[in-house]
């Protein structure tokens, strides 16, 4: 319930904030000249890291099973659904739910799988923007918008976040069998049925952690920069909608950016976070707040609908509910 609270109160404070910020008679000038080509281009990208991103859970999940893609694919797309929905941004809980039942497997093992997943899309992005900086040094006239000190410390503790969550995931899965003995004497308080459901959790979550060859992780690797690369190409196409005269790599910091705001609590679909993250990067890149505010939600409209699309398409496809879900959430 906290979490819940807080979540709405940021998104409150960021959507109040994006609105007195914007000229909207500049975004209406700006949406009133849009190029529909590179819109319905852009849309065609944000489509595509959903297959990328099936194809690298499934190679995560070869550990527990060799599974069909239509499962993997229904339960991922029903998580992204229940993030857009549902408050507290459960999705992650949901699809490991999801797929656990569907295919007698362990929950919190397919859970480790998910966490591995968004420890790798974290790493890439912190690549991503180490690389863009590099190539995109801050002009003089940006320096007011967003401070490139402000990116490199984000960056520096994105990097020591997923970088440290990667180091005790594979901490946890190699030395199990021997902090198995420590845990049981640290929860030794609780009653032996508690005790041991709790052991059989994590014991499931780190068998969920299990890594392949050096072909699988290669795999997962490259899958994992083509989600990035095709959320990147969306963001240009839609520059060029806008008549924004910015480059690829401006498109992979938008996206950097962006993807790095949506670890702040907020309210479902992410609503004020995403839009004022993407509206300060633009400016950051020079555009106005015109151009910038409606961009901002264009793009963001078109990740929810998306996401939003697939999700309706996986509940159809499995028989599930969205009142289904409200029963997941419990």
């Amino acid at each position: 319930m906290l979490k819940n609270i807080l979540g709405i109160t940021v998104s409150a404070a960021a959507l109040g904030l994006f609105v007195i910020i914007v000229d909207w008679n500049a975004a209406c000038l700006a949406l009133a000249g849009l190029d529909y080509f590179y819109l319905l281009l852009s849309l065609l990208f944000m489509a595509l890291p959903y297959l990328f991103r099936l194809l690298r859970w499934r190679l995560l999940l070869l550990p527990l099973a060799v599974l069909p893609l239509r499962p993997i694919f229904s339960a991922m797309c029903i998580g992204f659904l229940a993030n857009n929905l549902l408050p507290a941004h459960l999705g992650e809980l949901v699809r490991a739910y999801l797929l656990g039942r569907w295919r007698q497997l362990s929950a919190s093992a397919v859970l480790a799988t998910v966490v591995m997943e968004r420890i790798y899309d974290g790493l890439m992005l912190l690549l991503m923007l180490l690389g863009v900086l590099l190539f995109l040094p801050p002009g003089p006239e940006r320096a007011g918008d967003l401070s490139l000190t402000v990116i490199h410390s984000a960056g520096l503790a994105g990097a020591v976040l997923f970088g440290g969550l990667m180091i005790l995931m594979q901490l946890l899965r190699s030395r199990w069998h021997k902090m198995e003995p420590r845990l049981r004497r640290l929860t030794s308080f609780l009653s032996p049925s508690r005790q041991d459901s709790l052991i059989a959790l994590l014991d499931s979550f780190a068998q969920g952690l299990a890594m392949g060859g050096w072909r699988q992780l290669g795999g997962i690797g490259l899958y994992s920069l083509l989600v990035w690369i095709s959320f990147a190409l969306s963001a240009w196409c839609l520059f060029a909608a806008f008549s924004l005269e910015l480059g690829l790599m401006a498109a992979f910091l938008l996206e950097a950016v962006v993807a790095l705001s949506l670890l702040i609590p907020a309210a479902p679909a992410y609503v004020g976070t995403f839009q004022l993250a993407a509206m300060f990067t633009l400016g950051y890149l020079g555009a106005d707040t015109g151009a910038a505010g409606s961009y901002a939600l264009l793009l963001w409209l078109i990740s929810f609908v998306v996401s939003t699309g697939f999700g309706l398409l996986a509940l159809s496809l499995e028989g599930v509910t969205l009142k289904d879900l409200t029963k997941i959430e419990k």
